[in-house]
């Protein structure tokens, strides 16, 4: 799991934790409150990931659960730089 940025001890923590769908193209942001997520708040948005499915797999993490400190997210061994990696 830590290939893609959380160790297994957080992602289990999360599987029954609300959060807020970002809006599509909402990138994030470390720094930003919310990671950035610009639906952050909003009630409409506020619902648990579908773990079970694919549905939900589009969705960035980091922003679903901005509330989360950064601290909580390992650091992912791909390089968002390297144009090798698909």
């Amino acid at each position: 799991m830590n290939d893609y940025g959380f160790s297994p001890s957080v992602l289990f923590g999360l599987s029954s934790r609300e959060g807020y769908f970002p809006a599509e193209y909402d990138v994030y942001n470390p720094y930003a409150m919310y990671g950035n997520n610009s639906n952050w708040g909003v009630q409409q948005y506020k619902d648990k990931l579908s773990w079970n499915y694919v549905y939900d797999s589009q969705v960035d993490l980091r922003l679903f659960y901005g509330d989360l400190s950064s601290d909580m997210w390992s650091k992912c061994r791909w390089d968002a730089n390297d144009d090798s990696i698909p």
